[in-house]
């Protein structure tokens, strides 16, 4: 693969990866549960209190952090 994709091309890869099986999980309802005895409901939310802050951790390193550390060295 090119690994000078554009920014838009992983944004779509991405999301083809993570959202689209969850979305199909969840449209077509499964009778067996899927993650045994827990719920989606109840999962989702954990997902989204650690997923969020630790993206925005991610992103101020690599894009703050990172950036004024190399700064100063030069």
């Amino acid at each position: 693969m090119n690994s000078a994709d554009c920014p838009m091309c992983k944004i779509i890869r991405t999301y083809l990866i993570l959202a689209v099986p969850v979305l199909a999980v969840l449209f077509l309802q499964p009778s067996e549960p899927v993650f045994g005895a827990f719920s989606i409901i109840k999962i989702a939310p954990w997902f989204v209190a650690i997923g969020l802050p630790s993206l925005i951790a991610w992103k101020y390193y690599h894009e703050i952090y990172k950036r004024n550390r190399k700064s100063r060295k030069d």
